[in-house]
């Protein structure tokens, strides 16, 4: 049974978006989004044992879905680039020289720097991707922005 809820951030401001509790259904009123136009909610439910269901139909979009749902091509890119991350790890750690031995980085050093940088940057660029990981980082420079 739904509580209570309420919309907490959409995305353009200002989008006239308003919603209607039921028992154990959230309609949206009717509204016109664009493409790119988010709503996201928050409810509070008690003595719920299903699962969440997301259905409607909006003209011009194939599927709604959840907002920071991982797809199975976001989870296997994050995967290839955490064993990049650890490779270029295990290069550097491995291969890095003492001092007292070589002055000078093997080649296996620098690839390792590479991969390890690589691999980061290809973390941090999936993170991104997800709309709520995205919000809140907005969110975090903002408490600490002031």
């Amino acid at each position: 049974m739904v509580l209570s809820g309420v919309i907490t951030e959409v995305e353009p401001e200002g989008l006239p978006a308003s919603i209607e509790i039921e028992k154990s259904r959230v309609t949206f009123q009717p509204l016109l989004l664009n493409p790119k136009d988010t709503v996201t909610l928050k409810l509070l439910v008690s003595d719920f044992a299903g699962t969440v269901a997301i259905d409607g139909r909006v003209v011009g979009v194939k599927t709604i879905s959840r907002a920071g749902q991982t797809t199975g091509h976001q989870a296997l890119l994050m995967l290839a680039a955490l064993a990049l991350f650890a490779i270029g790890a295990f290069l550097i750690i491995s291969f890095s020289p003492k001092p007292e031995v070589r002055p000078s980085s093997p080649i296996e050093v620098k690839i390792g720097f590479v991969t390890l940088g690589v691999g980061y940057l290809a973390m941090i660029a999936i993170l991104l991707k997800n709309r709520s990981m995205r919000t809140m980082i907005r969110r975090f420079l903002r408490v600490v922005g002031g």
